[in-house]
């Protein structure tokens, strides 16, 4: 590939691979089209000078029609003799193109060739050489330098640096889990090991190796898949992808699939007061059949029933309000019931209050289990997105260049959770839902967005019944209690509750003993059934008003207020939720250690295995009685002592004891 772009030209940007699909030479723009769908529009000149900068890497094919990347320094790293080598070669392949524009044949050009060589003293090549390096010109003209030149000295032992660089990338590529590809993975190993190369205070700088992205892939083959997924998953995960196969479902209608499924953002979010209190947490509804955002739900507390309810109010109601609370553009209102919800709860934030409610609503249709990254691809790729925006954010915990852990500098303002709300709402429903949702546009034969996908889908279909708030106020409050109703209102949990229906109801029904509905899910609303059957009447607790509490948090904070002596009311309940639900950063328990440790042991042998692989340096030869010269050896990479590396000492206990 040259400076001027063709068409069918491929290059990598932005650690993907693009293809130029059109040139408009009239208006000198190029249409350019990557592998997962996504398409653009740039021009020439913005072409050639990302070419410039190394922005834009040229993706060359070798002989056997594999596809690598080409760095952009790889004419400072040819050597003089195999620049030479390349040189002759281009001057032989112009030489035969000007005879070719002159609409005369390969047999013809074969004289002007023979007579350049003769002067140049050069070796005359022969046809399938020819044919060699037209095919090699035609990909990239770095492919013209020798082979020798590319392969590098495979004699030289075991390289401990790159053995190292393979290691860390794996084990930060086996926590993650968003789509990992083996190409990507390879480019930070490449980094990481000629940082690794240019030596520091404590390691001698050592000359850069020429190695290949086979290296790394029989590296990560001598990885057991069970112990993979062990790094990865709990035990029950593990034990039930081991015995089931999985099976992505696909959707073709509005509303017959959505994915239901929280993670933590890596941001750190601050109160009123300025006070940092912890990493939110987002609840996402992904519509499966357009890939647009039905539910979302940002909240503060730790992962919980409650914030999972909100997501399916969100879902489930129509938010007239919403775009001028944000500032959002380009939103369409979507609400309504799905068919089938898949409910990830292997994260624990859903209970068996709201396994019940989605299945009150939906029926047994709904799957509340855990799903693996397979089994929810859009919502996964939906919070892919998500968390690198969320790092261009102020607060944010990761860099947004490097995507390594960064320390937020005391000077850098935090965001409040309304303010990230709104950030997080403007960009979903403004910038997001154009994104080409490259999982449905194979279907539908070109790129469509979700925004696109969704409009068209309203015209022709029809959607569902929505669900009506009494409907789904029945389906959260299921359980009943009888308590005796005075003039303050009902007492019941340690709290009072009051309204102004309330007070009409006890005015026209005088006092006695009322059934009311609650929820374990709400702890601030009940609602109190009238003895002539003429409706229902909300009331708030007072001292939970305009608070959102699950029903066992707040028994919990009542409890601990009372040991302490505190009073309670609405002011001071209130500042006890807030350092309840409060999200301790950098919390690891015992399970995640032991991930740790077997990931750690995982990688270990892996090393080892792959260290037997890697070629021996060559030993020096003695000759008669003159002995060996002394030469320093490639030092063995250090083994780290694991349990289970430890074989003098038993692992674990016998039966019985302590």
């Amino acid at each position: 590939m040259h400076d001027t772009p063709q068409i069918g030209n491929r290059f990598e940007w932005r650690a993907k691979g693009w293809r130029i699909s059109a040139l408009r030479l009239e208006h000198k723009i190029l249409e350019i089209e990557a592998d997962d769908g996504d398409l653009a529009v740039k021009s020439i000149d913005w072409f050639r000078q990302e070419l410039t900068d190394g922005e834009i890497k040229r993706i060359a094919k070798d002989r056997s029609g594999r596809e690598h990347v080409v760095e952009a320094a790889w004419v400072s790293d040819e050597s003089d003799t195999a620049r030479t080598e390349r040189q002759k070669r281009e001057a032989i392949l112009n030489c035969e193109a000007l005879v070719l524009e002159r609409d005369q044949s390969f047999r013809a050009a074969r004289a002007d060739i023979e007579a350049l060589c003769k002067e140049k003293g050069w070796e005359v090549p022969c046809e399938r050489t020819l044919r060699y390096w037209r095919r090699a010109a035609a990909s990239h003209q770095s492919m013209l330098s020798p082979g020798w030149h590319r392969c590098g000295n495979r004699r030289q032992g075991p390289d401990v640096l790159l053995l190292e660089a393979m290691k860390e990338v794996a084990d930060k590529a086996l926590l993650s889990s968003d789509l990992f590809t083996l190409k990507t993975a390879w480019g930070f190993v490449e980094a990481l090991y000629a940082k690794k190369c240019e030596g520091s205070e404590h390691r001698p700088p050592q000359p850069r190796r020429r190695w290949s992205i086979r290296q790394f892939a029989a590296f990560l083959n001598r990885v057991d898949w069970i112990d993979k997924m062990g790094a990865r998953l709990d035990s029950r995960t593990r034990r039930a992808l081991t015995r089931v196969a999985v099976h992505v479902h696909s959707a073709d209608l509005l509303w017959e699939l959505v994915e239901i499924d929280a993670s933590w953002l890596d941001i750190f979010v601050r109160n009123e007061e300025g006070e940092n209190v912890g990493r939110p947490v987002l609840y996402a509804a992904i519509e499966v059949a357009s890939g647009y955002p039905a539910g979302l739900a940002l909240t503060i507390q730790k992962p919980s029933v409650l914030p999972f309810m909100d997501c399916l109010r969100f879902m489930y109601f129509p938010k007239p309000d919403l775009d001028e609370r944000h500032g959002i553009k380009k939103r369409v209102e979507l609400f309504g019931k799905p068919i089938k919800a898949s409910v990830d709860n292997g994260s624990e934030f859903i209970g068996e209050i709201a396994t019940a409610v989605v299945r009150v609503l939906l029926g047994d249709s709904a799957r509340c289990k855990p799903f693996t990254p397979q089994e929810k691809p859009h919502v996964e790729r939906f919070f892919g997105i998500i968390r690198e925006f969320v790092r261009t954010l102020p607060g944010s915990i990761l860099s947004a260049v490097t995507g390594k852990k960064r320390e937020v500098p005391r000077s850098e303002r935090l965001l409040t959770l309304t303010e990230l709300e709104g950030r997080l709402f403007r960009f979903i429903f403004d910038e997001y839902v154009l994104l080409v949702n490259k999982l449905r546009s194979y279907k539908w034969g070109k790129a469509m967005s979700p925004l696109d996908l969704v409009i068209e889908m309203k015209k022709s279909q029809m959607e569902p019944f929505p669900v009506s708030r009494e409907e789904f106020e029945r389906a959260v409050c299921f359980r009943r209690e009888t308590r005796v109703m005075n003039h303050d209102g009902i007492r019941f949990d340690g709290f009072t509750y009051h309204s102004d229906e309330l007070a009409h109801l006890y005015r026209r029904n005088g006092p006695g003993s009322y059934e009311f509905s609650y929820s374990d899910v709400d702890a601030v609303t009940i609602f109190v059934h009238s003895k002539d059957g003429s409706g229902d009447a909300p009331a708030t607790a007072k001292e939970l008003r305009g608070l959102t509490v699950d029903r066992p948090g707040a028994a919990q904070i009542r409890k601990q207020m009372i040991r302490d002596g505190e009073a309670l009311n609405e002011r001071t309940f209130a500042n006890r939720l807030a350092r309840f639900n409060e999200i301790e950063p950098g919390a690891k328990g015992v399970r995640g250690a032991n991930k740790a440790q077997r990931r750690k042991d995982m990688l270990e042998r892996a090393h080892a295995e792959t260290t037997k692989t890697m070629p021996d340096a060559l030993k020096p030869q003695s000759f008669g009685d003159t002995p060996a010269a002394a030469t320093p050896g490639v030092d063995e990479p250090s083994q780290a002592s694991s349990p289970a590396r430890t074989a003098t000492r038993p692992v674990g206990r016998k039966r019985g004891q302590r």
